[in-house]
């Protein structure tokens, strides 16, 4: 099914409920929003502490996401995401009626984001429809705006141009999601989702070195402003033991 959108969720849990928490999301809540019509499937992520030292802190306007460790992305299809939206809020409640909320942990930030267009580094062969299907091992959220209402067309052509074949011509950076928030697409907001296949940390290596080389000096523009950026591994049920 062609991906139209993400929903995408930071969730925090206290470390001494973790396991706890896992089990719940991967055994109860996750399923259960998966089931929901033009939900196609969910992929969650957590930031270990190796990979809070690329998450910037104090950037201005940055939306509450602060040390939360939990990344959920539930990809969606069809022309209607709102509809889709509603339906999932409608499943979440039902599912809080029936005292299968989040019992540890909260979620601090979630956004429903339209797909606007997927792009591939140029050792990647698959189809544009493909790409949010891509195999991952960790993903990089990255989140911003232009800087005024005049800069929305040049930091749209700034990425497109620049800043996406740059970052995808580093090692480990296999694909990318621009997505724009649901009921504001064209407003110059942009949250871009980066699949990477190696392991976060050497992914991150190999574009630092890029930005001290090759790209030094391509990475900014005027015309856009970063509100938050962060990496996260991709996680499994079987990683926590959920089942035993």
């Amino acid at each position: 099914m062609k991906v139209t959108g993400v929903m995408v969720g930071f969730l925090d849990a206290p470390a001494q409920e973790e396991a706890e928490f896992n089990r719940w999301y991967d055994l109860d809540h996750a399923p259960e929003i998966c089931a929901v019509d033009g939900v196609i499937g969910a992929m969650r992520y957590h930031a270990e502490d190796a990979l809070m030292r690329y998450r910037p802190q104090g950037l201005e306007n940055a939306p509450p996401i602060g040390q939360a460790r939990y990344c959920t992305v539930y990809l969606l299809g069809g022309e209607d995401l709102g509809a889709v939206s509603a339906r999932i809020k409608k499943a979440s409640d039902g599912l809080r009626e029936q005292g299968r909320s989040l019992k540890h942990g909260k979620t601090v930030y979630a956004t429903v984001q339209r797909l606007v267009h997927a792009y591939a580094s140029p050792r990647i062969k698959l189809a544009g429809d493909a790409l949010p299907y891509t195999g991952h091992q960790a993903l990089q959220v990255a989140m911003g705006h232009a800087t005024s209402r005049d800069n929305i067309a040049a930091a749209a052509e700034w990425w497109d141009a620049n800043q996406y074949p740059a970052m995808l011509s580093v090692p480990g950076w296999a694909a990318a999601l621009r997505c724009e928030p649901l009921g504001e697409e064209g407003q110059g907001k942009f949250m871009h989702l980066f699949l990477l296949d190696s392991p976060a940390t050497a992914a991150h290596q190999e574009l630092e070195a890029a930005i001290k080389g090759r790209l030094a000096g391509t990475t900014r523009t005027p015309a856009y402003q970063r509100i938050f950026s962060g990496p996260f591994t991709r996680i499994t049920p079987s990683r926590y033991d959920f089942l035993a």
